[in-house]
């Protein structure tokens, strides 16, 4: 079972645009506008998109030159073997910047995590991630609008919650528009991972992938759900 949280997401141009609330399957976005007599760009005027607090990324880039801020809190659980792990996260906190129309550089920092097994409990700060999200096509027909996301983990963290190791990260975004309030957003892609063991440093190769399913309801708050 995974839960996760997410706060707050604010997105900042030349004044505050949008917040959103979102919680596990909810997400709940409120406009504010205030006046303004100088020119903006007209894209910043559109409803937040967040990546937060799905594990799946969308193709949609933020806007040029508006910096916005997703954050959250995490609560996992992993049952094993008649083992039980807790683990906590926050803040979860990913900043997106829009360069340009093709190109967003992103930062996230998942800060502290809290961890509770039967042996016991620890603490301590996680890795940072550096990365870009690259726009590749809109959709048009039966061609999804597609991206790129690459990135690198950084071993920022403490020794209990890092690999020791850099982790790059590539993913393929896509995302179709089913229906005018129904889409569907998929990623797939790898990740390399290194780490130790006893024969010394080992490299695996994992394969990411998600698919997710959303859904406007024709108000402010929109429904997803992912595997």
């Amino acid at each position: 079972m995974r839960s996760s949280f997410q706060l707050l997401g604010c997105r900042y141009g030349r004044r505050l645009r949008t917040a959103s609330l979102t919680a596990i399957l909810l997400t709940s976005a409120v406009a504010a506008m205030a006046d303004d007599t100088s020119a903006a760009d007209a894209s910043t005027d559109s409803p937040i998109s967040t990546d937060r607090p799905a594990a799946s990324a969308s193709p949609g880039l933020v806007p040029r030159r508006t910096l916005q801020f997703e954050a959250g809190y995490t609560f996992s659980r992993l049952e094993a073997d008649g083992e039980r792990t807790d683990s906590q996260q926050a803040p979860n906190l990913l900043t997106r910047y829009g360069i340009n129309e093709r190109v967003e550089a992103r930062l996230f920092l998942t800060g502290w995590t809290f961890e509770r097994d039967s042996s016991g409990s620890e603490d301590g700060p996680n890795n940072v991630s550096l990365g870009a999200k690259i726009a590749l096509a809109e959709e048009r027909g039966g061609r999804p609008q597609m991206g790129l996301l690459v990135g690198v983990s950084l071993p920022a963290g403490s020794g209990e919650f890092t690999s020791d190791y850099a982790i790059p990260e590539v993913l393929f975004l896509a995302a179709h528009s089913l229906t005018r309030r129904l889409g569907l957003t998929y990623n797939l892609g790898p990740t390399i991972v290194r780490s130790k063991d006893d024969n010394g440093t080992r490299t695996d190769v994992n394969l990411n992938y998600a698919v997710a399913l959303s859904g406007a309801t024709g108000g402010p708050i929109s429904l997803f759900g992912e595997f």
